[in-house]
């Protein structure tokens, strides 16, 4: 097993074992982060993300979607408020059927197609949003 030393300047960060390397790469700039054993590069790389990442209090792995609480809220939005809709639908063939209600209906059946597009508009901006966020990520 080899000892590589960290190495990180601004975003980058270098492993290096060489000595010579690690000297010229701090008079460049960059800091000394810790030492990790191991038996090559990527093995050097893969314990550094585990254990000193973690350790710091930085964020491994990868983050999370930016977009997922809006598209999960959009989903329950849209499903509910088609319910609502076939909720309003079936309210106005029960009151088509009452001579007493019947004036109702046309306002029940009104309502279930304004709600209907108030929900597609909403969906699909929802989506744009989502959209957008997934891209600046």
């Amino acid at each position: 097993m080899s000892k590589y030393t960290v190495l990180k300047l601004g975003g980058t960060t270098q492993f290096e074992r060489e000595r010579a390397t690690v000297d010229s790469l701090i008079n460049k700039g960059y800091k000394f982060v810790c030492e990790i054993e191991a038996a090559d590069r990527i093995e050097a790389q893969k314990k550094y993300s585990k254990e000193y990442k973690a350790a710091n209090g930085e964020v491994v792995g990868e983050l999370k979607n930016p977009a997922g609480y809006l598209s999960v809220c959009s989903t329950i939005f849209t499903i509910l408020s088609i319910i609502g809709c076939l909720i309003l639908i079936i309210m106005g063939f029960e009151s088509a059927e009452s001579y007493r209600t019947r004036e109702f209906a046309v306002l029940y059946f009104v309502g279930a197609g304004a709600s209907l597009l108030v929900t597609l508009l909403i969906h699909s901006i929802s989506k744009t949003l989502i959209y957008i966020a997934n891209k600046i990520s």
